[in-house]
């Protein structure tokens, strides 16, 4: 079975790495150029690999263009795999593999189709999640079910961990699925459309914290949003302060305002929420280096300050020069 992979991130190469440890024939990888990869947080380069397997490596501008599809056409794929891939496919990209594509998502579909699902696992306060093969259709995540695999998370898992889950997982589906894929016999399933939830697509700009919620709604929105993404972030005398890191506090004391630094304990720097407070444990103000909340925090001398007063100035500044 002539097999096309299409992708840019780890988890395609990992799901690679697993269809060749399955005896897969790839034709050939199609993956990003270097210089349109700049904020692409989970970046993996093929070129090692694509030389150790002596397999023919494509960069491209944009997978939907002619030189994309005459590299498609050249390469005459009976089935193809997009894994991690930053643009939407087209159907006259999908359907130049004689079989057709697969693709994959972090969720369970039909629920949670759409975009930046793993944020959005924490964000909604989910309790279960995992990773799904399909075959690609014109529609959003609705295609056949190949294969699937679930896995609850808790409250110390993070978007790190839940990639390295999705990985697990990913790895899994390929090696019960790929050789009854290579033997035309794969299990297919219809999604219940019934069933559908459909995410809205995140940007940087989201990850901004509202000091106002409550502690959980602010510890799911950091965990959701840690590596591999952009991450949480605050303002702190004018600059902007990016929180990987925090967990809800066992402090029984919320004195002071939302957004107020209150104390400090041996591992991190407590903020008051809109309900109690939470501890921030690792931090990184911009341009420089990850660092302990309590050391960057004790090195500006904020005890006691409100980081919602900056923030609303901020916007009011920005409101005054839209």
């Amino acid at each position: 079975m002539r097999t096309l992979f299409i992708s840019m991130n780890r988890f395609g190469h990992e799901i690679l790495e697993e269809i060749l440890a399955q005896k897969g024939e790839v034709v050939g990888i199609i993956t990003l150029k270097e210089e349109f990869t700049k904020g692409i947080s989970d970046h993996r380069s093929f070129d090692a690999i694509a030389k150790k397997q002596g397999i023919p490596l494509h960069k491209v501008k944009n997978i939907n263009d002619e030189d994309s599809r005459a590299i498609i056409r050249q390469l005459r794929p009976d089935i193809m795999f997009v894994c991690g891939w930053s643009q939407i496919v087209k159907p006259e990209v999908f359907t130049l593999a004689k079989r057709g594509a697969i693709g994959s998502h972090p969720a369970l579909l039909p629920k949670n189709r759409g975009r930046a699902a793993i944020p959005w696992h924490f964000i909604l306060g989910e309790k279960q999640g995992g990773s799904t093969f399909f075959w690609m259709d014109d529609g959003c995540d609705s295609g056949d079910i190949i294969g699937q695999k679930s896995f609850p998370f808790t409250m110390q898992d993070d978007a790190s961990t839940y990639y390295e889950k999705i990985i697990k997982a990913g790895r899994a589906i390929i090696k019960e699925n790929y050789a009854l894929l290579a033997k035309g016999k794969d299990r297919r399933k219809k999604q219940d459309s019934q069933k559908a939830t459909y995410l809205p697509k995140r940007t940087p700009a989201d990850g901004l914290i509202d000091w106002n919620k409550k502690t959980m709604e602010i510890y799911n929105l950091i965990r959701g949003t840690t590596h591999p993404y952009p991450g949480a972030f605050t303002y702190v005398k004018g600059r902007k302060l990016i929180v990987w890191k925090a967990k809800p506090s066992s402090l029984k004391q919320y004195l002071g305002t939302p957004g107020q630094v209150v104390t400090f304990t041996d591992d991190g720097a407590v903020v008051r929420t809109g309900d109690s407070v939470i501890e921030l444990l690792t931090v990184q103000e911009e341009g420089g280096q990850e660092q302990s909340a309590r050391s960057c925090f004790k090195m500006h001398d904020i005890l006691g300050y409100r980081i919602v007063e900056e923030i609303e100035a901020i916007k009011k500044r920005m409101e005054g020069t839209s």
